[in-house]
């Protein structure tokens, strides 16, 4: 990624890092390596450092909408009051959207009064803008199925075992969960853990950090 900058460019950019993302402040590390320019302890490696220990962590587990709580020799993971709320904002907003996208529809399209003929240019402009208007509350109601889907979850781990307590089909189910059936999949840009082909949780695969938060968790809970 920096092979091409002249020295001069990669001192500027080692001066600025703080503002380059985790993964071209990675590229610029190896790139200064290489090169035989990076000194051990330089404020580039202190912000890598802080980073990988804050994804070890699980701090950036509430960028996916969990958090990780440790309790002695165990920890559960649930969901985040902020993650809940937001499945509920996007459902109401949902409802909303569609429900007054359909009520405009039908008062263009079925109600409207005889007198005004062939539909005009404009009416044809607010149909298309009223039908987004429901494409797009639909596609919030999504969370519906998400917030049920999760509503009670945890997963936690002792010494001994691995305990899931999750939805399926809407019912809240607490089953004990061997290690070995855990799976990392990647597909469509995305990055799950499963459970024996049910997702537990997802991330953007071409997001470093929440494809190594994913990745540090399957190892933490198979450990």
């Amino acid at each position: 990624m920096y092979k091409d900058k002249e020295l001069k460019e990669l001192l500027e950019l080692v001066d600025g890092h703080e503002s380059l993302t985790f993964q071209s402040q990675l590229y610029l590390h190896d790139e200064l390596n290489a090169r035989g320019l990076n000194n051990e302890g330089s404020a580039l490696d202190s912000t890598i450092a802080k980073t990988s220990a804050d994804i070890d962590n699980f701090h950036f587990l509430k960028d996916l909408g969990f958090k990780l709580e440790d309790v002695g020799n165990s920890f559960i993971i649930t969901r985040t009051t902020n993650a809940i709320l937001t499945d509920l904002s996007a459902m109401i907003l949902g409802l909303l959207l569609s429900l007054y996208g359909f009520v405009k529809l039908l008062s263009i399209t079925v109600f409207a009064p005889e007198s005004e003929g062939d539909f005009s240019l404009n009416s044809v402009m607010m149909i298309v803008i009223y039908g987004v208007m429901i494409l797009i509350g639909i596609r919030f109601l999504n969370g519906v199925k998400r917030f049920f889907d999760f509503l009670g979850f945890e997963l936690s781990k002792t010494e001994k075992q691995i305990t899931l307590k999750k939805r399926f089909d809407l019912k809240l189910e607490k089953r004990l969960v061997e290690a070995s059936s855990l799976q990392l999949d990647t597909y469509k840009g995305r990055m799950a853990l499963k459970l024996n082909g049910h997702e537990l949780l997802d991330s953007n695969v071409n997001d470093i950090i929440q494809k190594m938060t994913i990745e540090s968790l399957y190892n933490k809970l198979r450990s």
